[in-house]
């Protein structure tokens, strides 16, 4: 190994289904991306189609993107692993990770560790970031084990979206993520904006050290993907979308709106929807992970089917 080469950062961001990573990561790539950082991004996504990496390819050139599954399940670690090491190979200053929302990162240590097997390119494992909603994360704390062994994992710890919440909330939240890990640090912000330097205050974590992985193929989520054929109205969309608002635990994914010019990038948090216009040029396709069974989101699909001047195409990637 030639001692002259600096060792490649990797910093892992994590944070549950609609959190703010996808905005995080653009300001990153954005305000510490220059010509003295050199940033690679792998993108995981648990459905089949890609919605984070067709955002972020227009901020990055050098973008990995997972998909179908956890990263941290045997049955993505493989390539997981292989693409750390393409990466390295790059003379890259950072590889930023993001994960899935539902991605348990217990055993980033062994994939870590197999990395190490199969290299000799240097690098240094930065740690977690992991952010929280701060309007949804206790309800969601409560019922979602993957949020805490996120944060079991996380030494800094994004509070997004605070101004979505009063202060008593905001400060709720913050001890609620101390309560579950005392350790971490906690930023309060909005749309994902933080001081790139508080990448610096990145440790590998001490808690929750050579847990397994919750993320196994038996356990993995249902996950459900719409492929418009044409153009969708607004109100059409709006019918739809408000039929599903407490039926899922996330919504995202581009269409075209009728009428309307370019592509349009939709967005379901708990209840909060968002319609924006987006630079993507996708075709018009939506992912969504519902709580319920995927008989009963197809039920209120056909409740608003006389609304709908399209046919759905659904897929069912268990």
């Amino acid at each position: 190994m030639n001692n002259d080469v600096k060792p490649t950062r990797i910093i892992l961001i994590t944070g549950f289904l609609g959190s703010g990573k996808t905005s995080l990561m653009r300001h990153l790539l954005t305000t510490y991306a220059n010509n003295e950082n050199r940033v690679g991004v792998i993108v995981n996504e648990f459905g089949k189609i890609s919605i984070d990496g067709a955002i972020l390819q227009n901020y990055s050139s050098t973008i990995t993107e997972l998909n179908n599954g956890s990263i941290f399940c045997q049955c993505l670690a493989g390539t997981f692993v292989d693409s750390i090491i393409d990466m390295l190979g790059l003379g890259l200053t950072d590889i930023f990770i993001e994960s899935t929302g539902l991605a348990d990162p217990s055993n980033m240590n062994s994939i870590l560790q197999n990395v190490k097997k199969k290299t000799d390119l240097p690098y240094t494992y930065a740690g977690v970031l992991c952010l929280a909603d701060a309007k949804y994360f206790r309800r969601l704390s409560q019922s979602n084990t993957m949020i805490n062994r996120q944060l079991l994992q996380s030494t800094v710890v994004v509070l997004n979206k605070k101004d979505l919440v009063d202060q008593t909330e905001l400060d709720d939240a913050i001890r609620a993520i101390k309560k579950l890990n005392p350790l971490a640090r906690v930023i309060p912000a909005e749309h994902g904006q933080i001081d790139p330097g508080s990448l610096e205050r990145l440790r590998p974590s001490r808690l929750g050290r050579n847990l397994p992985s919750l993320n196994t193929p038996s356990s993995r989520s249902k996950t459900m993907i719409i492929e418009l054929g044409e153009a969708i109205s607004r109100e059409a969309l709006q019918v739809w979308l408000e039929g599903l608002r407490n039926h899922v635990y996330r919504l995202k994914g581009f269409a075209n709106l009728a009428g309307e010019q370019g592509v349009w990038q939709i967005d379901m948090v708990g209840g909060d929807i968002s319609v924006i216009p987006s630079a993507s040029e996708n075709k018009s396709e939506i992912v969504l992970i519902p709580y319920l069974e995927p008989d009963k989101i197809e039920q209120i699909r056909e409740h608003a089917a006389g609304t709908l001047p399209v046919k759905f195409r659904w897929q069912n990637n268990s």
